[in-house]
């Protein structure tokens, strides 16, 4: 996987071991970077969890 790969929320969740909403906790205290699309409206978190707004 590149870094450049995006990973849905739920995935990010499954592979941390960390909940949904721990995720979202994290992106509204700028922690972690997600964006959502347009075709989907779901959150997807980069590979690295660690980007920048």
């Amino acid at each position: 996987m590149t870094l450049a790969q995006e990973l849905s929320v739920g995935e990010v969740a499954r592979r941390s071991g960390l909940a949904v909403s721990t995720l979202h906790f994290y992106e509204s205290k700028g922690l972690i970077a997600s964006r959502r699309t347009a075709a989907t409206s779901a959150a997807t978190c980069a590979a690295c969890c660690g980007g920048s707004r």
